[in-house]
């Protein structure tokens, strides 16, 4: 009978410690291996929920398994740019036998080799230099109101300084300045002129290639000088407005 009660109360002893330790480990958050003092503490669900917020604000850690690629940047077309010509079109065309002047022009090689260095000479200086009327008009060269403009679409710009010094044809210093009213361009420079001084005889610049005219009797002689390919030639006297409106 001893023995009975002596062992009802070695199982309700057993009982219990096995529930205190189980309650122990509860509150230490584990279910199975109790916390010594001074361990490393197991996270429990309130660290996870604050590690979900940590990383909602902190950068994605790169790799395949956790970043998708990034779609290819679509790419826009430039569109294509049309550049207008620096003066008007191509340089003038190479020297050649004047066709459009009565007879037959059979310039000889040095006067060839001087009519096209004085478009290659009158081309350096201006095409730069007097590209716009803007620049023409600061530089003293102001427009002739007489110079039959409506009609050829051509405007002659003189310079009042550089027809007073005393030379011609001087490609550093023309005494004109040729700008022609396109359809395309507006206003672009298409050559020089130059001009004799009063009383003074056109001088021979290449010949039959490059003669000079006069406006209207009485008025001093001029030579043009294109740097476009005006048909008839770069010396030619005559201006082709629909040419000039094409450009």
């Amino acid at each position: 009978m001893r023995s009975a009660r002596v062992g009802l109360a070695l199982s309700i002893f057993l009982a219990l410690s096995g529930s205190a330790a189980a309650a122990g480990r509860l509150v230490a958050g584990t279910s199975s291996t109790p916390v010594a003092v001074g361990a490393i503490r197991p996270y429990t669900c309130h660290d996870t929920i604050h590690l979900s917020h940590v990383a909602d604000t902190a950068p994605a850690p790169a790799g395949p398994a956790t970043m998708a690629a990034a779609p290819p940047t679509a790419r826009v077309p430039t569109p294509a740019t049309t550049t207008a010509p620096t003066n008007a079109v191509a340089a003038a065309a190479t020297i050649a036998p004047r066709v459009d002047l009565p007879g037959t022009c059979n310039p000889t090689p040095e006067q060839i080799a001087a009519a096209q260095k004085l478009v290659d000479d009158t081309r350096a200086t201006i095409t730069n230099r007097y590209r716009s009327v803007s620049q023409a008009t600061l530089d003293g060269f102001q427009m002739q109101t007489n110079d039959d403009s409506a009609r050829t679409r051509v405007m002659h710009y003189i310079s009042q300084t550089n027809q007073q010094d005393g030379r011609t044809p001087d490609p550093s210093a023309p005494e004109g300045l040729l700008y022609g009213r396109t359809d395309h361009h507006g206003v672009v420079l298409v050559g020089a002129f130059y001009v004799t001084g009063a009383g003074q005889a056109p001088p021979d610049v290449a010949g039959c290639l490059a003669p000079w005219h006069v406006h209207s009797p009485g008025a001093p002689a001029m030579l043009h000088v294109w740097i476009v390919n005006m048909p008839g030639g770069p010396f030619t006297g005559g201006v082709d407005p629909t040419y000039i409106a094409s450009l």
